[in-house]
């Protein structure tokens, strides 16, 4: 900006008069850019107050959405955890259901070994008088077989029974 006098300076009284003018002119000048540049600036001070109350707002929204939230997430987390509980439950249950299901198979297999005992004694108790010594080749052989099946019977029935005791320590430790 250039500031030219209006006329001549003739004395120290005009120049002075002259520098007051300019000065308060001046003055004037930036008073009102100061003016412009508060109110300017309180509009933005304005702005960012509304922004960052519905900032605020917008947060508070989130987390009363976080905090209904969590009962249901909460629900979901006991669910997680009582599955969890219910498996180990269940692996302990099937743990001492294979005990009893290896005890029936061990007694389904101690029925199979009567059976076959039962029968090779028939075989001998219906020999001529009752001695085995007085049966037919053919009756013999049908005990032998018997002998042999029941023998068996027996070396599956030990495994069996090894297996159980195994699986029953096992349950009991």
């Amino acid at each position: 900006m250039d500031i030219h006098p209006p006329h001549a300076i003739r004395s120290w009284k005009d120049f002075g008069l002259q520098l007051a003018t300019i000065t308060v002119g001046i003055l004037i000048a930036l008073s009102l850019e100061g003016v412009r540049e508060s109110l300017h600036n309180g509009a933005l001070a304005r702005e960012a107050r509304e922004n960052i109350r519905r900032e605020i707002v917008d947060n508070k929204k989130e987390v009363e959405g976080e905090i209904a939230g969590m009962e249901r997430r909460g629900a979901i987390i006991d669910a997680a955890l009582r599955f969890a509980t219910d498996m180990l439950d269940y692996a302990k249950v099937q743990r001492y259901a294979s005990v009893y299901t290896l005890q029936d198979l061990l007694t389904e297999q101690h029925r199979r070994a009567l059976d076959a005992l039962s029968e090779a004694l028939g075989i001998v108790a219906a020999s001529e008088g009752g001695d085995p010594t007085n049966a037919s080749p053919a009756e013999i052989e049908r005990f032998r077989e018997q002998i042999v099946r029941l023998r068996s019977i027996m070396y599956v029935e030990e495994q069996m029974a090894r297996r159980a005791r195994d699986v029953s320590m096992g349950v009991l430790e």
